[in-house]
């Protein structure tokens, strides 16, 4: 190919390979400009789209509700709450205004900041703790009437509750001399009774309506039935301030125990064994520790003389009736001490073998305690010392039974213990009821087996619990006791009393109690009496019962089921270092652990209480010695006392002492002479003292047969109080006399038994430490009566109980 020729073949392949690029580079910018034009035409559209969404967003609202429904809470078991009372600052300035215009006007004395603070309580469920002299009886009443004027509380609505006829007669008193200058007009007498009243006389209130026909138990008198109290109730008076039947409520217990005795066997054979461990317990001898120690060489010279110790004691008892029916009058032998030691019965039950020891005649002259036994090699020896000897002697080592006698009643215990247990005869044969005394562990003495009855299952109700179902609710004793037998009669005793008293349209408060707790939402009660409920402030409530306690709250939810929105409250006024009626079934762990039983909303919260620990009463000397008694008592409120009262001189605190000033055992006769002759000193010295008041002289005595020689012997005189410890309560004077020792009772296991099945207190709270406890709290009550100077006169140092608080001051 020649040149031209190939430069035109070239010239063809570059115009196609340039078409061919310009093509391509067109199809580029194509491609490119219709992607570039895609991505624009999208941004657009969904900016534009968007934006319409948007704004039609706005106008459109779906509801989708991803809440949960709420859970029903449990109902709020407390009473008082959720709201405080309506106490605000304008109320409490007014209220302070209005005191201040009292004071100046010698009503009332200017109130403490303590004082103040529960006389101004905001808090529906509020407890007081108020020491001995604190004045809170004053504090009490500007309470009602800040209730009344300030927070505009109806007076038909409010009660206040004292524990006796007595405080609540001078609580009216104080009531209506301060309301009468707050309104400017005197208050009627009807007004202060309907608000200041008795437990009792509020209950037999409220039973009128749905127990219209009932008639009380504790109201019956000696020859009649006092079927309707007085006519407005107000005066009924606290069952615990008496602990006394009398016949005609005797009567009714017995009859009801014979009768049951007649129908029903199980009855019956719990009665014969009680009768049997009775006869057993109360005729055998007491073991002396300190004779366990002595040589036996003295023991020797015990039996050289036995039998003509015993042959003489025989000729003492003839005129008490010895040989007794039954037994034969011949000296026995009882056992032999070491093998070689004898010692002999008076003689032996003739049907049995069972040997009888008699013990000291009754009415025993000095003259013949006073005879010599004199049996060579032996020492001569008064026959008192002798058969002292004898009987620690037969009580510490004799292992053998027998019967010990020493008194009248030990001998009617025998009798009936031949006639009923040691006996051939078919007990199911014989339906006439043996009528004993028995001694429960634990109890001070031994009372009739009906009475018996009647006082634990009296116990067991004040602690608000059926008796027969706390019964069933023990555990099975370990052996077939006292225990174990009388709570089985009980039981079927209980029953039976009820019986007997419904068929009598009688009730005793307790049943009353006890139906109007358990019926309180459906029982048809008078509005009006109900409605006296609403607000209460109860005095002296260290000494309530549970019982009554789970009453009052049963009142008041019902009065919540009647008006829910309408407020409640309880001010609770007491001391638990006062508390003295535990043997009665109250307890002062209801006040102490207040909250627990009185329940507040718990939006609410339990409110602090409040202490009042300033004494107007006593001087420093005395308000020290009494917290003295406090260090020994386990379980209490704690607060400080400060005594308010300037000391004079010739003033002190406690001065203890024995009777005569020695340790030496005193006859009854003697011990009374002793005190008298120191009572008549100390009352002319307290009416020679600077500034003397009306009340001179208060002797205090633990036994009421100790009080009624001392009353008998110092008669009435001005300015004198002569009473037992508990009637001593409320009562003052310049000077204190306590007259005995405060000692603790044995162990009780039965009430132990019922206070840890009841469930009502804490399982380490026993009987027998509440017991012992209110021994040291019977003691305060004593010594704090005194303003000026205390004497507590007992009959041994050495055998100090509650008084060892002052020992070494005795010894010193």
């Amino acid at each position: 190919m020649n040149d031209s020729g190939f430069f035109v073949s070239v010239i063809r392949l570059w115009t196609r390979l340039l078409a061919w690029a310009i093509s391509a580079h067109i199809g580029k910018l194509r491609s490119d400009a219709q992607q570039a034009g895609e991505r624009d035409g999208y941004r657009r559209g969904h900016e534009t789209g968007y934006d319409s969404g948007f704004i039609a967003g706005q106008r459109i609202y779906r509801f989708e509700d991803k809440r949960s429904p709420p859970t029903a809470k449990p109902i709020d078991p407390g009473l008082y709450g959720p709201d405080l009372l309506a106490v605000t600052d304008s109320k409490r300035e007014a209220m302070r205004r209005e005191v201040a215009a009292a004071v100046k006007a010698k009503v009332v004395k200017p109130p403490t900041d303590e004082q103040w603070r529960m006389i101004l309580a905001d808090h529906p469920a509020t407890c007081i703790s108020a020491g001995a002299g604190s004045g809170k009886s004053t504090t009490l009443v500007l309470r009602v009437v800040f209730m009344l004027t300030q927070l505009n509380v109806p007076e038909h609505e409010l009660t206040v509750i004292s524990f006796t006829r007595a405080s609540c007669a001078e609580l009216r008193q104080t009531l209506g001399r301060v309301l009468e200058h707050w309104r400017g007009a005197p208050v009627p007498e009807e007004a202060t009774k309907r608000m200041v009243r008795t437990f009792h006389s509020v209950l037999l209130g409220l039973c009128r309506q749905p127990l219209p026909d009932a008639k009380f138990f504790e109201l019956i008198k000696k020859n009649e039935v006092d079927e309707n109290a007085s006519a407005d109730d107000e005066d009924v008076e606290n069952p615990m301030s008496s602990s006394n039947l009398n016949e005609r409520q005797v009567e009714y217990l017995a009859n009801t125990y014979r009768g049951l005795y007649a129908s029903s066997p199980p009855f019956r054979e719990h009665v014969r064994q009680l009768l049997m461990l009775e006869c057993v317990r109360a005729t055998s001898g007491r073991v002396d520790e300190s004779f366990q120690t002595k040589s036996d060489g003295l023991f020797h010279y015990f039996s050289t003389r036995d039998h003509a110790l015993t042959v003489k004691n025989s000729d003492l008892w003839r005129s008490h009736g010895w040989p007794f029916p039954g037994i034969t009058d011949e000296p026995v032998v009882l056992f032999s001490k070491n093998n070689k030691h004898v010692f002999y019965a008076n003689g032996y039950v003739t049907a049995t073998g069972l040997p009888i020891v008699l013990g000291f005649p009754p009415q025993l002259s000095q003259q013949k305690k006073q005879e010599l036994i004199e049996v060579p090699p032996a020492k001569a020896t008064t026959f008192a010392n002798a058969l002292s000897d004898k009987m620690r002697t037969v009580g510490t080592f004799c292992d053998k039974r027998y019967a010990m006698i020493r008194s009248q009643e030990d001998v009617e215990l025998l009798r009936l213990r031949q006639a009923y247990v040691d006996t051939s005869e078919p007990t199911s044969n014989r339906h006439d009821a043996p009528m004993f005394k028995i001694r429960l562990k634990g109890e001070l003495r031994p009372v009739m087996i009906y009475e018996a009855m009647f006082t634990q299952g009296s116990f067991i109700e004040s602690m608000g619990k059926d008796v027969v179902e706390l019964l069933k609710a023990l555990p099975a004793f370990t052996h077939e006791g006292i225990e174990h037998h009388f709570c089985a009669a009980l039981g079927h005793y209980w029953i039976e009393l009820g019986k007997f008293l419904a068929d009598k349209g009688i009730v005793t408060f307790n049943r009353a109690f006890q139906a109007l707790t358990q019926n309180a939402q459906t029982m048809g009660f008078d509005p009006s009496r109900l409605a006296m409920l609403r607000h209460l402030l109860v005095d002296e409530f260290q000494d309530i019962s549970p019982q009554i306690a789970f009453w009052l709250t049963a009142m008041q939810r019902r009065l919540i089921l009647s008006d829910p929105d309408k407020p409640l409250s309880v001010m609770a006024i007491g001391d638990d270092w006062q508390s003295i009626y535990g043997w009665r079934g109250s307890s002062p762990q209801l006040f102490i652990e207040f909250g627990s039983y009185f329940l507040s909303h718990k939006a609410l919260g339990p409110s602090t209480p409040i202490k009042l620990t300033a004494n107007f009463r006593s001087v420093a000397p005395i308000v020290g010695d009494a917290a003295r008694l406090l260090k020994y008592v386990s379980s209490k409120v704690e607060k400080p006392c400060k005594p308010m009262v300037s000391t004079q001189v010739g003033d002190h605190g406690v001065q203890l002492s024995t009777y005569t000033g020695r340790d030496q055992e005193l006859s009854e006769e003697e011990v009374v002479n002793e005190l008298c002759k120191f009572i008549e000193q100390q009352y002319q010295a307290a009416k020679a003292m600077t500034g003397a008041k009306a009340e001179h002289v208060i002797v205090m005595a633990r036994r009421r047969p100790l009080r009624n020689a001392l009353e008998a012997k110092l008669g009435k005189q001005p300015g004198l109080n002569i009473c037992t410890y508990h009637q001593a309560k409320g009562l003052e004077a310049d000077i204190a006399i306590l007259a005995e020792d405060c000692i603790p009772g044995p162990s009780h296991p039965l009430r132990n038994l019922f206070y840890k099945s009841s469930g009502v207190f804490r399982k380490e709270h026993t009987y027998d430490q509440a017991a012992l406890d209110e021994v040291f709290r019977l003691a305060y009550v004593g010594v704090s009566r005194g303003r000026r100077r205390v004497f507590w006169k007992i009959p041994s140092l050495k055998r100090a109980a509650a008084a060892k608080c002052y020992g070494s001051e005795a010894v010193k």
